[in-house]
């Protein structure tokens, strides 16, 4: 299903799991991790949070609840990845 994204400024734009994978390896690393495990366990925790998405059947969601998603998703496994999102959310 192709799913679209209302921004936090209103613009809908396609879904892209690359920005999940970006911003999460970026957390990863900002918690100490090596670029490459940084970047396999942002690759699997985006597989989750996409198939979680999917499994709503909404066509459109709000940045702010892709990124509620992707912080449970992390607090599953890897809660200082989860506080290294949250703050690094915070700050975008």
């Amino acid at each position: 299903m192709k799913m679209q994204v209302i921004k936090s400024d209103g613009r809908k734009v396609d879904f892209e799991a690359k920005s999940i994978i970006e911003a999460v390896k970026k957390a990863a690393v900002a918690d100490g991790w090596d670029d490459i495990s940084a970047n396999n366990m942002a690759i699997r925790v985006t597989q989750k949070v996409t198939q979680d998405l999917e499994a709503e059947s909404k066509p459109v969601v709000e940045i702010e609840h892709i990124q509620d998603v992707v912080e449970s998703v992390l607090m599953e496994k890897h809660r200082s990845v989860a506080k290294a999102y949250i703050l690094y959310r915070d700050w975008e």
